[in-house]
């Protein structure tokens, strides 16, 4: 099984985000016209669906370019928390798996743990 979280700003006030301690925006102030949360959340679950058909049989493999290609970390220096160990590291790439390949020192790792967060410096 597979457990995703997702959060998405669609109405978020510049106030409601007053205690956010990274970068965010939302839907409304991206976009020309007011969002639909129905919309949104009806687009979601379809291409949702669509992946739960296509991910068994292709795997990551078959996303890997293009999301790459929208992949806003790669190159980037960042911090790695993962329980009390904290490490800073650059980005590297996703591999085949989808585990996050970062560089620290001269060692590669390959981050998969729904524990492990991650913030750029």
């Amino acid at each position: 099984g597979i457990v995703i979280g997702l959060g998405v700003n669609v109405h978020m006030s510049e106030e409601d985000g007053d205690e956010i301690d990274q970068m965010w925006t939302s839907l409304d102030k991206t976009s020309r016209k007011k969002c639909d949360r129905n919309e949104i959340v009806s687009n979601l679950l379809k291409e949702i669906i669509k992946l739960t058909k296509i991910f068994p049989q292709k795997g990551f493999k078959h996303y890997k370019l293009e999301f790459e290609s929208l992949n806003i970390l790669k190159g980037k220096e960042c911090k790695v928390i993962s329980g009390d160990s904290t490490k800073v590291v650059k980005v590297k790439e996703v591999n085949d798996k989808g585990e996050l390949v970062v560089q620290e020192n001269s060692e590669y790792l390959a981050l998969r743990y729904g524990e492990v967060s991650i913030r750029e410096l």
